[in-house]
């Protein structure tokens, strides 16, 4: 007779605790976004090629925008002897439209569908944090192909906002880094 009330608690108590985790994750991921950009807006990706067989063929970049008007673009070489370290302005206008962009996507979202794993390809990490909140995407590699597509789109979104010069300045440290190999 006791063992049954002792069964009959636990699984009381599982019913309720769990009950009371669905209710919060749920009102937590219910909570939708700011329309309007948040003071605290931020976004933060980091993009890598991954191990490879040649570290000269090894490289990383990450960008990070906001809160403030301005970016940071860095650059890094697979043997870290090329490096980049540049911020760059964003205007008011062109951090209100990225926001609005991702609110329109779908991307300010901590409700991500996880997929069969993928190997190889880049290590893409991304997190946004929003009026307090924290949002992470998940690793590419292991989200489901429809939230790869939207990490994809985040990701070209976000590179748009970095000046050309940039862009090149990396590429020209990524051919320095395949002359230190010969």
């Amino acid at each position: 007779m006791r063992w049954i009330l002792t069964l009959a608690m636990i699984l009381v108590l599982i019913g309720t605790s769990s009950g009371c985790q669905t209710t919060l994750k749920k009102s937590e991921d219910e909570q939708m976004p700011a329309a309007e950009r948040p003071d605290d807006f931020n976004l933060t990706l980091s993009w890598f090629t991954g191990h490879m067989a040649d570290e000269a063929d090894m490289y990383s970049y990450g960008i990070t925008i906001g809160p403030l008007a301005e970016g940071l673009f860095t650059y890094r070489s697979g043997d870290q002897l090329q490096q980049l370290a540049e911020s760059f302005p964003i205007s008011d206008e062109e951090l209100d439209h990225f926001y609005k962009k991702l609110i329109e996507m779908d991307a300010i979202s901590n409700k991500w569908q996880m997929g069969d794993p993928i190997d190889g390809g880049p290590v893409i990490d991304i997190s946004i944090t929003a009026a307090g909140r924290y949002y992470a995407f998940p690793l590419f590699s292991e989200a489901a192909e429809d939230e790869r597509k939207l990490i994809d789109e985040v990701l070209r979104e976000a590179e748009a906002l970095v000046p050309d010069p940039l862009w090149i300045e990396m590429e020209k440290l990524r051919i320095l880094s395949y002359g230190d190999c010969d």
